[in-house]
């Protein structure tokens, strides 16, 4: 089944009220850039402003990717995704923090009943790597930063944490 790229574009109305439109498009790496790419969502755009009354306010471009070939294939028993860990970073220019959950978090990562973020654990490696000043990146550099694009300048806190995912496991689980 295929997994389409998806432009997407939200239409603000004359009372405020938005709406999201989806345009599913057939996207190979190989022949178009990330930039030929958005130059596309970029031209639809321009086409469908002129035929829409409302206005685009903001869009997005969401590209499906498979997993790497070396990751593991199948959860390690006992799993949920229930079960997580959540850091928080301190963000350069504000005070609030910008937390990563990490879902089904490993059991083998869990010192003491807290995370693992000795120096070398992978726990500490994944937070280097987004914080790190150098970018996450080696060929092109990409830098962790907030969903209001504030730099991640330190972890201030580490624990874990239950999510219930009631509908997900409805679908799952059954009484008897």
């Amino acid at each position: 089944m295929p997994d389409p790229t998806i432009l997407s574009y939200t239409i603000r109305d004359a009372e405020g009220v938005k709406a999201v439109t989806n345009v599913y498009v057939a996207y190979d790496g190989a022949t178009l850039s990330i930039n030929g790419l958005a130059s596309n969502w970029d031209a639809l755009g321009t086409k469908l402003d002129l035929i829409t009354d409302g206005v685009i306010v903001s869009g997005r471009v969401t590209i499906p990717l498979q997993p790497n070939g070396i990751w593991k294939t199948t959860p390690t028993a006992p799993t949920q995704v229930a079960n997580g860990a959540i850091l928080d970073f301190n963000q350069a220019n504000i005070k609030y923090v910008q937390d990563v959950l990490i879902p089904a978090y490993a059991q083998a990562q869990i010192v003491g009943g807290r995370p693992d973020l000795s120096l070398g654990s992978n726990t500490e490696v994944f937070i280097s790597l987004l914080i790190a000043t150098l970018g996450i990146f080696p060929a092109e550099p990409a830098f962790g930063n907030s969903k209001y694009l504030n730099a991640l300048t330190s972890l201030r806190d580490a624990f874990l944490n239950t999510r219930k995912h009631r509908r997900q496991l409805d679908k799952v689980s059954f009484e008897v």
